[in-house]
């Protein structure tokens, strides 16, 4: 999705996961096949706060769940749930809370979905992939283990 879309950075929430998917085809985990592929402008601010709504109810199961692309984040268990988050990574670098960066994800996160309505609205939406549908995107494609994009931080270890 990040790469079709040319962006930074792209998510994908749990919720649109079918609970039944088994297979190599990830077409057919998609839950809303016809959603399409839209891009917004999100600022560093935004995504902190994406991505601490992402993990708040962690390690409970959550629809909100954020799968990402492009963003690496570390955070610990032990801190209040809206804050968890220490560290987060674009491309490697820092992240940067005033910068604005194109986000890859389907339309129905995009307008606030999720709950994600407290972050963004549909306002930063920036272009759509029109006639794009993720499950086109994603069909024949498989699976392949890439480092983790959450890692959490035991306080006694730091890792």
């Amino acid at each position: 999705m990040r790469d079709a879309a040319g962006a930074d950075i792209a998510f994908w929430p749990a919720g649109i996961i079918r609970d039944d998917f088994s297979g190599s085809d990830l077409s057919r985990m998609v839950d809303i096949p016809g959603d399409i592929l839209v891009v917004s402008e999100l600022s560093g601010k935004q995504i902190k706060a994406a991505l601490d709504r992402s993990i708040s109810l962690y390690p409970s199961a959550n629809d909100a769940f954020l799968y990402l692309s492009g963003v690496e984040v570390r955070f610990k268990r032990e801190l209040d749930p809206a804050k968890r988050v220490v560290s987060i990574k674009v491309g490697g670098s820092p992240l940067d809370l005033s910068r604005k960066y194109k986000v890859a994800l389907p339309m129905s996160l995009a307008r606030g979905g999720y709950g994600y309505f407290t972050v963004w609205d549909k306002k930063a939406i920036v272009h759509e992939l029109e006639g794009v549908a993720v499950e086109s995107l994603l069909k024949g494609k498989t699976s392949v283990k890439q480092t983790d994009r959450w890692t959490l931080i035991d306080d006694e270890s730091g890792v």
